[in-house]
């Protein structure tokens, strides 16, 4: 059975080409019946390694071949389920051959390069680990729609201006990035004391932007008891006499329910207060009741005709983005197109472009995305290929959609279940490391080596290559992965692709038989706070569950019979007082969250059984980690220690961690020590710690070999510690914000391999050259990789 799954994996990448290029229906319907094939196999040996940990804890049984020994029963019947299942595979492999199937391999991963500038992104919390700064653009780095004059000429209107200001575009236009600039300009940073970024998404109505506000503001969840009057009474108090800047991104005449409530908004704060916002039509100002005024000569010959009557109706200044010119157009193309080579001067190339680009129709979006996908493509046959295929395309009514559709059907078949697993993200800032755990927990990543560490590498490289084609955006390094959104457009494509790929599979089958709700992907979002024993049997496939946020009190005992679980998501469940030990019975998870669980008195006692775990975040109110618990947990290899307000020591014999490649400690202010056990931890990589009042970072005869080393607001530390010189080769990089520490620029110049730095708030670093940069305030430092020298700033 391994051999002919094998064979059929090699064929699937012709199999998904040639459905897509023929539109072939029995070969759609035979590539759902192979995959949901595959999956059935996999919970089976799911349920075979079930039987052989039940019989390996020890318990005295009857006979083994007898017909009232349960164990036996059940691996008998589950020995011919996988017959029927081979016997099953081996006739779809016969099928094979009807359609003319070849054996071929995805292109090489990571090969390409980003021509991406780190766009920073808002300050929406995702967990606790947020982006905690934001990139000081100047004139220079103006979106490639401006020149340096009409960029700065739109500045100046931009400060000028208070109340609201529209900015106003089609979808790809690059409505939200030159928000970004203008959210993000060194100026405006400075000129307004609060910024808030909302996006706006359908079923969106103010109150719940109220909400998000108050939960940027306040640094903390909105509570549900709270009535709306109260809400908005908390909202004003926080925000009263303050300067603030608000971006309600892609807001519509369709999902504004309530134009008061902004005028309310806007009221609360000083008079300087302003609310920016992007949106598709310039109806949205009238919804708002706003009469407009245009922020450019050229756009402002239509005003005459669109004056209110009423001379004291309040007005928004509008800035509609026009598409990119023919010339603009193409140094964009080229700017993608040739990322990994030089500039090919070529008559044919440059007809081929011309091409595309009148198809691509100015829109930033489809040019970078059309440029992505041929930086790889070296020879004119190729690209003419492709110009080919987007003149055969049939446009459809959203735009550039049929554009993104053609780059994601020149995806290699690895990246596509991923990409469509972007349908069931959350419309908000994500973080990478979380994503490729999903991608992990579905089996997703492919991998001729079966362990999780490269399958995480795997993850990572199927990332980057998201992003190498403009798949995903607005891309933020936070030390321990990327912050990242996908545009709208992108996340309509995934939505769209994956309901097409589940085409009589939703609300067709048993709930016992559902493996997913696009293309596999096997979630369950329970639609209230309770969670029935008898609700979770019925998804005995599942492999992720979300329970986030669930407002759950009690979690039952039938978790435990879940036995495909790989990944289960209890955060800010804060009712939680204890998990049921029937958790550990998941042989199979791979990621457990119980992060802001804070009502959680103490973890499962047999939390060492859960053998697969890789990727442990936890809040309890434990004085110390059990030694029989997390420390003992071998096949860790990330670990998330926050909000325990009651820890004192973190975890003992922690040298069973010997794959605990990441530990991250946060937000524990009774701890005081890192345990001197911590010197067995010799895989180590990422060490993140911020938020610990009284943590010192001491420790003997500790040999660490970091790559990244992220420290913040420790007011018990005054110095770094002895132990990261053990790191000066590997080390690439290097976070210290707000810790009241002094360092020597000789020792910081000592870490040669480091990348990026970033040195903030109320710490000194003594002996720095001039010209170097180096203050005692706000200091950022950056290498360039692979130069040799550095770049301070």
């Amino acid at each position: 059975m391994e051999y002919t799954m094998l064979s059929l994996k090699s064929i699937l990448f012709d199999a998904e080409e040639k459905q897509e290029q023929e539109q072939n229906h029995d070969l759609r319907k035979w590539l759902k019946e192979l995959q949901n094939t595959f999956y059935q196999i996999e919970d089976t040996m799911d349920e075979f390694k079930w039987d052989f940990e039940q019989e390996g804890t020890g318990k005295k049984v009857q006979a083994p071949f007898s017909c009232s020994h349960p164990i036996s029963a059940h691996k008998f019947i589950r020995f011919r389920k996988m017959m029927r299942l081979r016997n099953h595979l081996d006739t779809l492999a016969a099928r094979m051959y009807e359609f003319h199937l070849t054996e071929k391999h995805p292109d090489s991963i990571g090969r390409r390069k980003t021509a991406h500038s780190f766009l920073s992104t808002t300050e929406v919390s995702v967990r606790h680990m947020k982006p905690s700064w934001q990139l000081q653009y100047t004139l220079t780095d103006a979106p490639m729609t401006y020149d340096g004059d009409r960029y700065a000429e739109l500045l100046t209107t931009f400060k000028s201006i208070h109340g609201f200001f529209l900015i106003v575009g089609e979808a790809g236009i690059g409505k939200s990035t030159l928000a970004k600039f203008l959210y993000n300009d060194k100026e405006v940073v400075e000129q307004y004391l609060s910024r808030f970024w909302v996006c706006v998404k359908e079923g969106f109505d103010t109150q719940r932007l109220i909400e998000e506000v108050y939960s940027v503001v306040a640094c903390k969840e909105i509570c549900n008891d709270l009535t709306k009057k109260q809400l908005h009474l908390k909202v004003q108090h926080l925000l009263k006499g303050t300067s603030f800047l608000l971006v309600i991104q892609d807001l519509s005449t369709t999902n504004l329910d309530d134009s008061s409530t902004l005028m309310e908004l806007l009221g609360m704060g000083n008079k300087n207060s302003k609310i920016l916002v992007t949106t598709q039509s310039e109806e949205t100002a009238g919804a708002l009741g706003l009469g407009i005024v245009y922020a450019s000569e050229k756009q402002s010959e239509k005003q005459s005709t669109q004056n209110s009557d009423d001379k004291n109706q309040k007005v928004s200044t509008v800035f509609k983005l026009e598409r990119l010119s023919e010339d603009k157009s193409s140094k964009l193309f080229k700017r993608y197109a040739f990322r990994d080579r030089q500039e090919v001067n070529n008559e044919e190339f440059t007809g081929i472009e011309d091409q595309i680009l009148q198809k691509c129709k100015g829109v930033p979006l489809a040019i970078k995305c059309m440029g992505s996908l041929l930086s790889s493509k070296t020879r004119i046959a190729e690209w003419k290929n492709i110009k080919d295929k987007l003149w055969a395309q049939k446009e459809e009514n959203d735009g550039i959609l049929h554009i993104l559709r053609l780059c994601y059907n020149q995806m290699p078949s690895h990246l596509k279940p991923c990409f469509l697993h972007c349908a069931q993200l959350p419309d908000r800032i994500l973080s990478s490391n979380d994503v490729i755990q999903l991608w992990m927990a579905h089996g997703l990543l492919h991998s001729p080596e079966e362990n999780h560490a490269s399958m995480k590498n795997i993850g990572e490289k199927y990332f980057m290559e998201l992003w190498s084609r403009c798949f995903v955006q607005e891309i933020e390094e936070h030390g321990l992965g990327y912050w990242f959104k996908l545009h709208p457009l992108i996340q309509k494509l995934a939505h769209v692709l994956a309901q097409e790929q589940s085409e009589g599979l939703v609300g067709t089958k048993p709930v016992t038989e559902i493996k997913s709700l696009a293309f596999h992907v096997r979630d369950m979002v329970p639609p209230n706070a309770s969670l029935p024993g008898m609700c979770i049997l019925k998804y005995n496939s599942l492999r992720v569950l979300h329970l986030g946020n669930a407002n759950i009190e009690e979690i039952p005992n039938a978790i435990g019979t879940l036995k495909s679980l790989r990944y289960l998501d209890l955060h800010g469940n804060k009712n939680i007082k204890r998990l049921p030990n029937s958790i550990c019975n998941l042989q199979s998870l791979q990621t457990l969250i119980l992060e802001s669980c804070s009502e959680l008195k103490e973890l499962p006692t047999d939390i060492r059984n859960l053998i697969s775990l890789k990727y442990l975040w936890i809040t309890t109110k434990e004085l110390y980690l059990h030694k029989n618990g997390v420390g003992t947990m071998t096949s860790l290899q990330f670990l998330a220690i926050g909000g325990c307000k009651n820890l004192k020591i973190l975890f003992e014999r922690p040298e069973c961690l010997a794959d605990l490649e990441t530990l991250m400690i946060y937000n524990c202010n009774t701890l005081k020590s890192l345990p001197n056990e911590m010197i067995h931890l010799k895989s180590l990589q990422n060490l993140v710690i911020w938020g610990c009042k009284q943590l010192t970072l001491t420790l003997e005869n500790a040999e660490f070999r970091l790559q990244r080393f992220t420290i913040r607001e420790l007011p018990g530390v005054d110095e770094l510690p002895e132990w990261l010189d053990g790191s000066i080769e590997t080390l690439r990089n290097l976070q210290i914000i707000n810790c009241p520490i002094t360092i020597n620029v000789g020792r910081l110049q000592a870490f040669t391999g480091v990348e990026t730095a970033k040195i903030v708030g109320s710490v000194k670093v003594k002996g720095a050259a001039p010209g170097y940069g180096f203050q005692y305030w706000n200091t950022v430092i950056r290498g360039s990789s692979g130069s040799g020298s550095r770049k301070y700033y």
